[in-house]
């Protein structure tokens, strides 16, 4: 059962507060630091979504270490994205090259916060770090899944206008496949044999992440549009509806990507180090 805090209430307030200035800031100032409003507003977002889940706010120190991990996970989606053209920035002509990667990258240091918060919220939890040994047979898989994932990131660049949606499939595969070699446990297992509870609740974490995403975006300036293949119809915001499940599988991903830095750096992440298992 959820302890009382005082501290719940108080920090729940406080991250409301940030929340309803930072969004009134970004829909109702036309400037040039509107990106730290979409900052604050998504920290105030995930401060609120961590508080209201019995685990609480995890602290500084992981906070700061998702955040950190957020910057190059977005910036590598923004590289595919030069050969993709899915989205387009609005308003991103008025920055200079320097600002612009500024400005961008503290607004990207926000999405792996978000995204741990909403799926803490959903119920979604990982377990104690366990390192196991792999067995005979366990780098021919991890190669087997690395080469799929390689496969998948050519044909999105030479056919982007048809492998398009690989583009949040493709880290899945490799970053499930890495931690299913170094702990024994897999989404991609999971899901095959039916234990479909963990994967749906990250991804209702995803889904609803991206709802708030493109509720905020719809009206903020500078604010990113949408160009989606053969699903430019039926549109909720700026959001073709279609394009929404990718958010599932990209929760997927930082799922991964996340239990991959608990076993990185035990002990700085709020966590043990890992229990080895023969």
């Amino acid at each position: 059962m959820m302890q009382f805090s005082a501290a719940r209430p108080v920090s729940l307030v406080l991250a409301g507060t940030v929340v309803a200035a930072s969004w009134a800031w970004l829909w109702t100032v036309d400037s040039t630091w509107n990106p730290l409003a979409f900052t604050t507003l998504w920290i105030g977002a995930a401060v609120a979504m961590y508080r209201l889940t019995p685990l609480g706010y995890p602290g500084l120190r992981v906070h700061a270490m998702l955040a950190a991990s957020s910057v190059p996970l977005w910036w590598w989606f923004e590289l595919v994205n030069v050969r993709v053209e899915n989205w387009t920035y609005l308003g991103a002509d008025r920055y200079g090259p320097f600002a612009y990667a500024l400005l961008t990258s503290i607004a990207f240091s926000t999405v792996v916060p978000a995204l741990h918060s909403a799926w803490r919220l959903a119920g979604a939890r990982y377990g104690p770090p366990i390192v196991t040994r792999q067995g005979p047979g366990a780098r021919r898989r991890l190669a087997f899944f690395a080469t799929t994932a390689l496969a998948m990131q050519a044909l999105i660049i030479a056919w982007p206008q048809v492998f398009f949606p690989l583009v949040w499939v493709g880290p899945f595969v490799a970053l499930d496949a890495l931690v299913h070699h170094c702990t024994g446990g897999s989404l991609i297992a999971d899901m095959a044999m039916n234990r479909w509870g963990l994967a749906i609740r990250i991804g209702v974490g995803g889904l609803l992440c991206g709802f708030l995403w493109e509720l905020w975006n719809s009206g903020a300036s500078p604010s990113w549009v949408y160009d989606v293949p053969g699903f430019n119809g039926g549109h909720v915001f700026a959001m073709p509806v279609a394009g929404y499940g990718g958010y599932v599988p990209f929760a997927w991903s930082v799922f991964q990507l996340v239990q991959l830095g608990r076993l990185a750096f035990p002990g700085q992440t709020g966590v043990p180090a890992p229990t080895v298992l023969d």
